[in-house]
């Protein structure tokens, strides 16, 4: 699990906060600004200064669940490495590790590997994965959607972590 910093001065806040974050799970850094400045210009400022996100105080804990939730899904499509159930994921330097052993992938295998981590525990439909992956405009069979899935199950190894979501896609599982 990646770590996280929270930066807050008032423990009645902080100690909570960093408990339910927690509970959330962190495959990625992300920067979420909780404040009590709430202007146009602190916003601005905030998000120029490179957080992802900016909410002001007071904010509800499911309000700011979902934001976390948001952010998390972005991991993986932003460049960031990506780490679940065992498996690393680098986009920018396109290689990928299963329990520390990295994994021989060719540029497909690879590009679906890193769109399945970035979606992990969401069942992502084939149609999406094949313009993602391959492109809008393919024409072929999505034969070799299974193909390569094929392949990249037998790369990762045991246990398990692509399932095929019967009638929609893949999922890469989370836990």
């Amino acid at each position: 699990m990646a770590r996280l910093l929270v930066v807050e001065d008032d423990a009645a806040i902080s100690e909570p906060l960093v408990r339910a974050l927690a509970r959330e799970g962190r495959p990625r850094l992300a920067i979420l600004m909780l404040t009590a400045r709430s202007s146009e210009l602190d916003e601005v400022l905030g998000l120029d200064a490179g957080a992802d996100d900016y909410l002001t105080k007071p904010f509800s804990l499911s309000v700011l669940s979902a934001r976390v939730r948001v952010l998390l899904r972005r991991g993986g499509e932003d460049g960031a490495e990506r780490e679940v159930a065992g498996v690393r994921v680098d986009p920018g330097a396109r290689r990928a590790w299963r329990d520390g052993r990295e994994l021989e992938l060719s540029p497909k295998e690879f590009d679906l590997l890193a769109l399945l981590v970035a979606r992990a525990g969401e069942a992502v439909p084939r149609d999406e994965i094949m313009t993602t992956v391959w492109d809008e405009n393919w024409w072929g069979s999505t034969k070799t959607l299974d193909t390569h899935v094929g392949w990249l199950r037998r790369k990762l190894g045991d246990p398990p972590v692509l399932t095929t979501v019967r009638g929609v896609g893949f999922r890469f599982e989370d836990g």
